[in-house]
């Protein structure tokens, strides 16, 4: 999850893992649910 204000997404490449955002983050949270496994989500893929 990302919170903040005015946030607008520039670029999102999921297979890349490449995301730009432009606005002020506030928080920016990410849990990884698949334990013990290779996760395989957007968010795995961008903190690699």
């Amino acid at each position: 999850a990302v919170r903040g204000e005015n946030l607008q997404m520039k670029n999102l490449d999921v297979e890349k893992g490449v995301v730009s955002i432009k606005g002020r983050v506030l928080d920016l949270v990410y849990l990884d649910e698949q334990q013990g496994e290779k996760a395989k989500g957007f968010f795995s893929k961008l903190f690699k």
